[in-house]
């Protein structure tokens, strides 16, 4: 079965070394700013902090996956994506900082229900 999901945005920080420890702190911070910049309820906006081995040019990589929408135009993307580099660099992530924003067509994305272990 597949159903379709509203646990849009989906951002994920791809990071190495100290830049790791701080992103997996800052995430509750910059949360709710970040549901503002988007424009979401703070249960739809998903953050996720993963820590790499390495990573070669070595920066903090925010990789957000986003439906399209009639007010996400490229000028509010560079605001936005702007913003979240402000948030994380205010938060003390010192190395450099890449946004990636894809934005997809709602009703081509379809998403699994959720399944729980049976014990």
């Amino acid at each position: 079965n597949f159903v379709r999901t509203g646990r849009m945005p989906l951002v994920k920080i791809f990071s190495s070394g100290a830049a790791a420890a701080v992103a997996r702190q800052a995430i509750s911070r910059v949360h709710p700013s970040w549901c503002a910049l988007w424009k979401v309820d703070a249960p739809i906006l998903q953050i996720m902090a993963s820590e790499v081995s390495a990573m070669v040019p070595d920066r903090v990589v925010v990789d957000v996956r986003a439906k399209k929408k009639a007010d996400r135009t490229e000028s509010d993307l560079t605001k936005i994506s702007s913003a979240m580099a402000d948030s994380l660099m205010s938060a003390g992530i010192m190395a450099p900082i890449q946004v990636r924003i894809e934005l997809f067509e709602p009703t081509n994305q379809y998403h699994s229900a959720s399944y729980s272990a049976k014990m």
